[in-house]
């Protein structure tokens, strides 16, 4: 017959109340001895009627509920680093360097595996960069479409001055285009 495992006590326990258990650790800050001793302390006490549990059994389980916690940050990152390149991928990447978008990700990925921005702020970022590098590049044209405008109309009102089109014209019109 197989040793029962020492943590499978608190294991065997609903989610909520292993959460709630995890929660004395990284919430309420408690140490190992506070958290077998809650642990141990009757319900109408505020503890969770569970009697003795070795701080080793604690240890273990919380150790087994911090792998968890990190695994689903992990997958919150990489779902966050996807959903940024879906978004740079969608959008006209040439407009931002490599070296900066690959800079942003790891940024990103960063701060999410360390608790310091969570995945909706990371994605709300990189829209926020997007829209105004699009918004940048929108500026750039308007400014060379209005360089290309005032262009035409110096060549038209060249053409009007002169009387019509002349060789000098031409030329200078094939000049001008070539901005175009």
């Amino acid at each position: 017959m197989r040793k029962p495992r020492s943590d499978s006590k608190l294991l065997s326990l609903p989610e909520a109340t292993q959460q709630a258990i995890y929660r004395l650790e990284t919430a309420e800050a408690l140490t190992l001895d506070d958290i077998q001793a809650r642990l141990a302390m009757p319900e109408d006490e505020g503890g969770f009627g569970l009697g003795h549990v070795s701080v080793g059994t604690v240890s273990n389980f919380l150790r087994h509920r911090r792998t968890i916690a990190f695994d689903e940050r992990l997958r919150s990152a990489a779902l966050t680093a996807n959903a940024v390149d879906e978004a740079v991928s969608e959008s006209d990447s040439k407009a931002i360097d490599g070296a900066i978008l690959n800079g942003l990700r790891e940024w990103i990925l960063d701060s999410i595996l360390k608790r310091d921005i969570d995945a909706k702020d990371a994605k709300a970022l990189v829209g926020l960069v997007l829209k105004g590098r699009d918004q940048s590049l929108d500026e750039r044209k308007l400014a060379l479409l209005e360089k290309k405008e005032a262009a035409l109309l110096e060549v038209k009102s060249a053409v009007r001055e002169k009387g019509g089109l002349t060789a000098e014209t031409l030329e200078e019109i094939e000049q001008r285009i070539g901005l175009l």
